[in-house]
């Protein structure tokens, strides 16, 4: 077998560790619902966080090559190229079809880097490389599950592009339509590609957050201002840990038809970043009319709220915030300063995931799931 080298479509399986580096003015390709994985909403969220950021070096703790010959390819050798990561479980069928996709290219610009995530990590062998078709490629497996916690690989098969550049620029592509958004990516030249060097540049220390929101709706703008004492009167359930943590306000009542429409949305947005984000729906109805409104609009069944609860009758807050109508959110950085208010349906992935980025920095923001596991 021959080493990696820049002029062949070489194939990888890897699963590491990783840092990123921010990559200024990139613009990422934007996938028609056609050409994307059917991924649920929470692993896509997991997966898009790295658009517009460089990979991570494909050497670390927990990486187990083989087949690899020389060393570890650094991604500044590969810059030109475009790369696909492509996750796997052995035994997999569909790994061969992703391969043969992309061989099917025939172009020797194009760089094939499967994933093997940790699942059944410790089994894959020599026999099970060549029983999915890799024999003749180098495979690097996750064995810690770092990289694809960075990456969003989790037990669904995906992938993530990386373009000339050196910048995840699409993920999540479907077997289908991997040759047309590779050929989309390749029509722009290695020389101008080269031109563009993000990969170098790292992530700026202090990320700037994101601007407010131009539509509070029927409350008082705070925006930018520190957020007062977060105070209710009393918890429904466990009070979450607060402290180092970007918080989500969630002004709600049980009779409040639109309030219970977004439930399912908070939810996503809770599970999406869960590891430094806190949702709070604060209601400020009594404890009985709580009760009786969970009860007879069926919201006290299990697993309903992916978020903690809370009840502030004397509407404390309710009333700092000017809130003349719900549901309405407010997000509150680490810092304690507000730096978001509006309809929660205003609230998306990408508003949010700017916030934890600029409050925790942009590694803090990849909700650990393999890692997570192993704990």
């Amino acid at each position: 077998m021959q080493p990696l080298s820049r002029t062949t479509v070489a194939i990888l399986f890897l699963a590491t560790t990783f840092q990123c580096w921010a990559a200024d003015a990139l613009s990422v390709n934007p996938l028609t619902r056609a050409q994307q994985l059917p991924l649920s909403k929470t692993d896509r969220i997991a997966q898009e966080l790295n658009l517009g950021w460089a990979p991570p070096d494909l050497a670390g703790e927990g990486l187990r090559w083989m087949g690899l010959e020389g060393e570890v390819p650094s991604w500044e050798a590969l810059q030109g190229q475009v790369i696909v990561l492509q996750s796997f479980r052995a035994p997999s069928p569909q790994i061969k079809k992703v391969r043969e996709a992309i061989e099917g290219l025939a172009s020797t610009d194009v760089l094939f880097l499967p994933v093997h995530t940790p699942d059944r990590a410790e089994r894959f062998d020599e026999d099970k490389r060549i029983k999915v078709g890799l024999d003749q490629i180098p495979v690097l497996i996750d064995e810690k599950g770092e990289l694809c916690d960075r990456f969003g690989f989790r037990r669904k098969m995906t992938n993530v592009i990386i373009d000339r550049r050196g910048v995840v620029a699409a993920v999540g592509v479907r077997t289908e339509a991997m040759v047309d958004v590779l050929q989309s990516m390749l029509s722009f030249s290695k020389e101008e590609a080269l031109t563009k060097n993000p990969s170098k540049k790292k992530a700026p220390e202090s990320p700037e957050y994101p601007a407010h929101n131009t539509e509070v709706g029927s409350a008082t703008d705070r925006q930018g201002e520190k957020a007062p004492e977060f105070s209710v009167a009393q918890w429904v359930g466990t009070r979450p840990e607060m402290k180092d943590k970007t918080v989500v306000i969630d002004f709600w009542a049980t009779w409040c038809g639109p309030c219970r429409a977004a439930i399912p949305h908070m939810n996503e947005l809770q599970q999406a970043f869960a590891s430094d984000l806190v949702c709070v729906g604060v209601s400020n109805e009594n404890s009985d009319a709580f009760k009786k409104g969970m009860s007879s609009r069926q919201l006290n069944k299990p697993n309903t709220f992916a978020y903690s609860l809370a009840l502030d009758p004397s509407a404390k807050m309710q009333r700092h915030f000017g809130v003349r109508g719900i549901p309405h959110c407010v997000v509150i950085s680490p810092d304690g300063k507000v730096r978001w208010q509006g309809h929660p349906a205003r609230l998306d992935s990408g508003k949010l995931g700017a916030i934890v980025k600029a409050g925790r920095g942009a590694e803090a923001i990849f909700t650990p799931f393999w890692t997570k596991k192993k704990k």
